[in-house]
């Protein structure tokens, strides 16, 4: 394991979308760019349970990414970070999880705010049939695969790549929520979380979350871009499908047992992994990073300073640094500095 703080005061960042006129050159450059070579599907697993998905091929592709998106997001979100990686010649795959954005919900449509799940592995099992059927399928098995992944979606990818080794020849994870920031102990939440379930209030909001309201402030968010917020947020309040807010007790039990069955598991991770902990993170625990770091024998722990949960998200100064590094990490740059 190596550990590594980002220099913010170094020059040579990665070209990335500038905080002045952002919401503009998203509109009139990286949009249009994404849209020629976007292509949308539905994929189902389960019959009657349609998961909706993007990707995106470039000519000459150097491999693919697949995304794994965090809890309440959605591929709309993600527009930036695609385009980086098509600029960077990779081919780009990625879904919605379900009950996010397009792909069904469980709880039908009723309550586009709620998001909840009956099984963390349904996510799992959802994300590796994905890969298997539509990514590998479309950029071939000779295509390297690469998986970059974020807080919920990083819990996803790493009980992915711990169930399911040898598709993926790198991983990013971002801010995994490999240990969520409670209010109370871990084992008195999975307790009310339990009992909750057992009692049959599965669907109930988690104490304390509530329904999208489209009033919510910046300063609450876990994005530490201004501008990044504004545009989706844009989006977000145009649209229910993107509402998701609050989740359910079920799927906070899930995500807690998720999280255990990750530290528990004894398979090392045999790929090299890259880990960024964001400094000024209020939901998930660098603790979990470090764990899993520390047993992984090919590992990163990159410390990104200033920054919030989101660091994709980021100011652009931050982001510069920290694409700077993925793209080097991903590239295989063994000397890779700070």
């Amino acid at each position: 394991m190596r550990k590594i703080r980002l220099n913010m005061e170094r020059k040579d960042g990665y070209p990335c979308v500038k905080d002045q006129n952002y919401e503009e050159t998203m509109q009139m450059v990286v949009e249009p760019y994404l849209k020629q070579f976007k292509k949308s599907g539905w994929y189902e697993r389960e019959e009657n349970k349609p998961l909706y998905y993007e990707m995106y091929m470039p000519d000459e592709a150097v491999g693919s990414v697949i995304i794994s998106h965090g809890y309440t997001e959605s591929i709309q979100k993600y527009k930036e970070v695609i385009y980086y990686f098509l600029k960077e010649h990779y081919n780009v795959f990625l879904m919605d999880h379900r009950g996010h954005g397009k792909s069904f919900r469980e709880v039908g449509n009723n309550d586009f705010s709620l998001t909840h799940v009956v099984k963390f592995s349904d996510y799992v099992e959802d994300l590796n049939g994905f890969i298997e059927e539509i990514a590998v399928k479309k950029a071939g098995e000779d295509n390297p695969f690469y998986l970059y992944a974020h807080s919920m979606g990083g819990a996803i990818g790493t009980r992915y790549l711990q169930l399911y080794p040898g598709r993926i020849k790198k991983a990013v994870l971002t801010a995994p929520m490999l240990d969520i920031k409670l209010n109370i102990p871990r084992i008195e939440a999975e307790a009310v979380a339990h009992y909750m379930v057992k009692t049959g209030r599965t669907k109930k909001y988690i104490i304390g979350q509530k329904a999208f309201s489209g009033e919510e402030a910046f300063e609450e968010a876990s994005c530490s871009s201004r501008e990044r917020y504004d545009y989706y947020f844009k989006k977000r309040a145009a649209d229910r499908e993107l509402q998701n807010n609050a989740g359910s007790y079920s799927w906070l039990y899930e995500s807690l047992r998720v999280i255990k069955q990750i530290e528990k598991e004894k398979t090392q991770i045999q790929i090299p992994v890259c880990i960024f902990s964001a400094e000024n993170d209020d939901l998930v625990t660098m603790g979990g990073h470090l764990a899993l770091a520390r047993k992984t024998p090919d590992s990163r722990l990159i410390f990104v300073p200033e920054t919030k949960h989101e660091i994709y998200m980021a100011p652009s100064r931050i982001q510069e640094q920290y694409w700077r590094y993925l793209f080097a990490f991903l590239k295989g740059k063994s000397k890779t500095r700070r």
